[in-house]
């Protein structure tokens, strides 16, 4: 099925919608249609010739000459976070992040904003502007975001100290105290934007394992936020997409499980529009249908790689998932028919052999395939064997654990250290203490250790 880029561009709303269709144009600009709906997505802002001309040509953009245009009295006369915004608007992205990053140096927590509400939500402004004009970089750093998951933490922890005064029948006394105060309660849209922002951050340090997690445990309430509220940053489809991709990409087969096929929150999000082909793939992996799986993970890649978000890591997560299918088939099996496993994920057996050597070849996967069987035999031990190397293993522990205790014992009967300290031979720092007091106390204690060694220490 072809990308439908007017259908895509129509899904977002504010400034990420011209980041989005300009980085599809930037790097696929021959895909049909993609110059009408840049075009058609410039005139929603004030300066659509500067949208047109930063993500039409590769040349570097002079915004000075547009920032001139906003005149002096603009910045005299508007307040840092205003100035953020109208250049974010305008397309003065370079402006934009001086004025977000200016904004998070100069505030000193609330002391120059008139509400929480305000503070927060100037803060989540900067941090997605910080996001989108660095998200080029090796490294995104979004610091503003880091205070606005302290804020959020905070208020959870006033609304959970209002609910303890309200069951001890304290909640006057509480509300007389607080009166006057500014108190912050965060919605479910300002918690999902929140975790959101996050996980696009991480996503943008390829820290992908992290962007998994964050995205799985999205409070429950997150849920039932519309994607008009947040469709300025991403979509409903999009957060399942990150989800889904980043951890089938990084965790093993029951941490997927616990985490991803039995959340029941997050499958949830799986009901909604555009998830059908994310749906198919998780279902059909769990239930060992590999062919559905690994045609609709295809379909799933094909749209990833238009995500700006994404596109730099959808062909590592493609593989590394691909990879995780075929351990999976593996896993169940001692002998294994190659023609049957081809059949089983619809393509050739050559290809099948290909990439089943190169997990044989990187340690993965321990076996070896009959070139004349075209059979794939895994390296299954002897049950002697194990038993063998389990009771070696056994009595190598305990050979530790004694000649352990035989140095600790002749370390006290020196006397350089005391009995009680002794007993925690696991601390680094004590650990550094006594190998120093042994240098200390050179060769003619090593020689008296050698001769403790032979009888009992205790």
């Amino acid at each position: 099925m072809s990308f439908d880029i007017a259908k895509y561009a129509a899904k977002y709303s504010g400034r990420i919608v011209m980041d989005r269709i300009g980085f599809i144009r930037r790097n696929y600009p021959k895909l049909p249609d993609v110059d009408a709906v840049l075009r058609s997505c410039a005139e929603r802002f004030p300066n659509p010739a500067l949208f047109l001309q930063k993500f039409s040509t590769s040349s570097q953009i002079n915004e000075e000459d547009s920032a001139r245009a906003l005149g002096s009295d603009f910045f005299i006369q508007n307040k840092v976070t205003n100035q953020m915004r109208v250049a974010f608007q305008t397309g003065l992205d370079k402006l934009a992040w001086r004025c977000a990053s200016q904004f998070h140096q100069d505030s000193q927590g609330l002391t120059k904003h008139s509400s929480i509400r305000e503070y927060f939500d100037d803060l989540l402004m900067a941090s997605l502007i910080i996001l989108i004009y660095e998200c080029s970089s090796s490294s995104v750093s979004v610091a503003p975001l880091s205070e606005c998951e302290s804020i959020l933490a905070k208020a959870y922890k006033e609304i959970a100290d209002d609910a303890a005064a309200a069951a001890k029948g304290l909640s006057s006394t509480l509300a007389s105290s607080k009166e006057g105060d500014n108190v912050f309660y965060p919605s479910a849209t300002d918690v999902l934007r929140c975790k959101l922002l996050r996980a696009l951050t991480q996503l943008s340090n390829k820290n992908v394992s992290q962007c998994a997690r964050t995205l799985l445990i999205l409070p429950e309430i997150c849920l039932d936020v519309p994607d008009d509220k947040i469709n300025d940053i991403a979509t409903s489809s999009d957060i399942a997409m990150y989800a889904v991709l980043c951890s089938m990409s990084t965790m093993g087969r029951e941490e997927l499980r616990t985490n991803l096929f039995d959340n029941a929150n997050f499958r949830e999000w799986l009901e909604k529009d555009g998830c059908q082909d994310l749906k198919r793939l998780v279902n059909a992996f769990f239930h060992g249908k590999w062919s559905c799986a690994w045609h609709s993970l295809d379909a799933i890649i094909d749209n990833a790689r238009y995500d700006m978000f994404l596109n730099k890591l959808c062909m590592q997560m493609k593989k590394a998932i691909q990879d995780t299918m075929l351990l999976e088939y593996c896993r169940a099996y001692n002998l294994i028919d190659l023609k049957t496993m081809a059949i089983s994920f619809d393509f050739s057996r050559d290809y099948l052999e290909e990439r089943i050597l190169k997990l044989i070849d990187s340690g993965r996967l321990p076996a070896r395939i009959d070139g004349i069987k075209h059979e794939l035999v895994r390296y299954t031990p002897d049950t002697r064997t194990e038993a063998f190397e389990s009771t070696s293993r056994a009595g190598k522990a305990f050979e530790n654990w004694t000649d352990r205790e035989l140095f600790y014992a002749n370390i006290i009967d020196g006397g350089y250290l005391e009995a009680d300290v002794c007993r925690f031979p696991d601390d680094a720092e004590l650990a550094a203490m006594m190998m120093s007091q042994l240098a200390y106390a050179g060769a003619g204690f090593e020689s008296k250790r050698n001769r403790r060694r032979i009888g009992t220490a205790f």
